[in-house]
């Protein structure tokens, strides 16, 4: 087996967008939409990356003898994985007896038969491991709800990245200009001062179909973590576009024994067909819904709208806003919509609550101490920095 990275440092990998790692791995000429205003950048860039933390690690094992082959490749793709990870790198190993220590590499043993499909190549000589399997790696590290956020995130069309300071400047610049190319369908997200966001949007890498099949699968039979991944498959939404949503629909979901809601059943991102006058109101044929539940007897379907600062920030998006909403409700779909200050804030929380118990008719989850502590407890898992996701998470 090549040298391959797993765990956390796979996930950060699949975080990382494909334009950042063409231009690290070789260079501006790759992408010509790029043009001669990146040279200075990548000057810049070549000065920042060599303070970052894993550059100093590289250089300081760099000429020193080098026995294994996982070590080899780290220092060998450093400039790539610089932008992705940190050291030690974690790199997977077959068996115990060919691991080395080494500064720049955590090892970790998987001594069974690998899953069809569980590797990805690099290049050559590295591989990383596929979505669905780094999930299960990094299962049993985590809590079941930070796993089932990092679930969200791969099986959603959004990842989280903060690019070095010198990338992030010739990204907004080049946005400015109207230059910035769509590289293999990643984008990023701006907000109204034309500043890069940290959520890139993207095709999803995995299904949850496709993690339930793993975790079912004979090579997985008693691995650690496997049956919580099961479980946060079991609890995951697939096709979220952003944390927000996410977070969103976790503390409106999930049930009240977990803290959450108990106001399941929603899809995220559901396509809404216009009939003719929601059509003519709309301007478009179709709508899509952040959170979306089914109309059912007694009541009319309900759109959750999770509200950005990173989107529908100025007078041509509002109107557009109005015309949607006013189209869905043509077509019997209450509209709501949310803020990220109404989430965090648990009264403002409380109040948005009972409007979509109302929107859906039911009742909102009674508030005893059992729930409110639970709710607690999802909301300290769920409140947090999302950049840092596997970040010194619980265990629960």
């Amino acid at each position: 087996m090549e040298p391959t990275i797993c765990g956390a440092s796979a996930f950060a990998w699949w975080r990382t967008p494909p334009l950042i790692r063409t231009l690290a791995t070789r260079g501006w000429t790759d992408v010509p939409e790029l043009g001669s205003s990146a040279e200075k950048a990548l000057e810049a860039h070549v000065a920042c990356v060599r303070e970052l933390p894993f550059w100093r690690a590289v250089a300081s094992v760099t000429g020193r003898p080098c026995e294994d082959a996982s070590a080899y490749a780290v220092l060998n793709s450093s400039p790539s994985l610089s932008l992705c990870t940190d050291v030690p790198v974690d790199m997977l190993y077959t068996t115990r007896d060919n691991r080395r220590r080494a500064a720049v590499v955590h090892p970790h043993v998987w001594s069974r038969e690998l899953p069809a499909g569980s590797l990805v190549k690099v290049h050559d000589a590295l591989a990383v491991t596929s979505p669905a399997f780094t999930l299960l790696l990094i299962a049993a590290t985590l809590s079941l709800p930070r796993l089932v956020m990092a679930v969200s995130e791969l099986a959603g069309s959004f990842a989280v990245y903060e690019p070095p300071e010198p990338i992030r400047r010739l990204l907004e610049e080049m946005q400015a200009r109207g230059e910035l190319p769509d590289f293999g369908s990643w984008r990023p997200a701006f907000d109204r001062e034309g500043r890069l966001s940290d959520v890139w949007s993207r095709p999803a890498l995995v299904t949850c179909d496709r993690l339930g099949a793993l975790v079912e699968s004979g090579s997985c039979r008693g691995v650690r973590g496997r049956g919580r991944l099961a479980e946060a498959v079991r609890l995951a939404v697939a096709g979220a576009a952003s944390p927000f949503e996410v977070q969103t629909g976790m503390l409106l979901g999930w049930d009240e024994a977990r803290g959450g809601e108990g106001y399941g059943g929603f899809s995220h991102n559901r396509r809404v067909a216009l009939s003719d006058p929601a059509r003519r109101l709309a301007r478009r044929s179709c709508c899509y819904c952040d959170l979306y539940w089914e109309k059912q007897e007694g009541r009319d379907a309900l759109d959750l709208e999770c509200k950005s600062a990173l989107h529908h920030n100025n007078e041509t998006s509002y109107l557009s806003d109005a015309d949607r909403a006013a189209a869905l409700q043509l077509m019997d779909t209450e509209v709501v919509e949310a803020t990220y200050g109404q989430l965090a804030d648990e009264r403002r929380f409380d109040a948005l609550s009972h409007l979509v118990a109302r929107k859906l008719a039911v009742s909102p989850p009674v508030r005893t101490a059992e729930f409110l502590a639970a709710r607690r407890r999802l909301r300290k898992d769920v409140f947090i920095d999302w950049r840092a996701l596997l970040a010194a998470s619980p265990r629960a």
